[in-house]
């Protein structure tokens, strides 16, 4: 009987030496990262987690910035936050000071928040600006305008980026070829 209650005894003396929070939770946290569409690479504090969707085992402790890209969305970006973890209280509740020290010092003590990221990521793509076709060398001159403001109109449009330089070029010289 005296080995059972030194048994109890020492596993009590254990768990109040290891913290609550310690015991119950660990210090890592599983995260799990999806995204909508799926396949998005995922880089955490700037170092590469690979696609989503994705669980990840993250320490307690730490705060992360996840980023989330995927070719032709906008970039995604989430802080993860850390809380207090309820199962701190344990070791508040039974008055164990080294228990809260070492939550506090290995991480067990906070949870991460949230503990699932759900992205909808944005399309970049915009539909395509319609430019309106230029007349060819048979054509006649838009009513009113010389060929110098036509000149001055294409560079407008290549400055806005609405023509790739090559067909900026190409109407350009269409035109200086009616001087």
């Amino acid at each position: 009987m005296r080995s059972v209650t030194r048994l109890i005894l020492a596993c009590c003396a254990a768990l109040l030496v290891a913290g609550c929070a310690s015991v119950i939770h660990g210090t890592n946290q599983q995260v799990t990262i999806s995204s909508t569409p799926t396949g998005a690479h995922i880089n955490i504090n700037g170092q590469y987690y690979g696609r989503t969707p994705r669980v990840l085992n993250l320490r307690r402790k730490e705060y992360y910035v996840v980023q989330l890209e995927l070719e032709g969305h906008k970039p995604y970006e989430i802080t993860l936050q850390r809380a207090l973890s309820p199962w701190t209280l344990g070791n508040v509740v039974f008055g164990d000071l080294i228990g809260v020290t070492l939550d506090a010092v290995d991480g067990a003590f906070y949870r991460i928040h949230p503990s699932t990221v759900v992205a909808t990521l944005t399309p970049t793509h915009e539909p395509p600006a319609r430019v309106a076709p230029m007349p060819g060398p048979a054509s006649a001159a838009p009513a009113g305008k010389t060929v110098e403001q036509q000149l001055l109109d294409l560079k407008e449009l290549l400055d806005a980026g609405v023509l790739s330089p090559a067909e900026y070029e190409a109407r350009r010289q269409v035109l200086v070829g009616r001087l």
